[in-house]
């Protein structure tokens, strides 16, 4: 099952904002991607295991660039947060929360 990548809009203002200035942290080198060099560097702090990390790359990097745009970024984020809630990873995890 192929995810498309969550909608920017059904995030608030506030949490835009938010992730707009962690995703430029995390893309070291200005370039508008984030690698998956930058996204383990910056994932590793959500302090969820390397597993998991490579499951929310998976789902996020859902046409598999090798990369993270903007939009990409803001699932992968969507997904660590509920995986830090003590939600699983599954592909479907976006659908069933209601938040695509």
């Amino acid at each position: 099952m192929e995810l498309a990548p969550l909608s920017i809009a059904s995030c608030s203002k506030e949490l835009q904002v938010t992730y707009q200035e962690w995703f430029c942290f995390a893309d070291s080198d200005g370039d508008g991607r984030v690698t998956g060099n930058d996204a383990l560097k910056f994932f590793t702090r959500s302090n969820l295991s390397r597993q998991d990390l490579k499951q929310v790359w998976a789902i996020a990097d859902n046409k598999r660039q090798g990369y993270l745009g903007f939009p990409e970024f803001v699932t992968a984020m969507q997904v660590i947060s509920l995986a830090q809630a003590g939600h699983p990873i599954t592909q479907d995890l976006l659908d069933a929360k209601g938040t695509t």
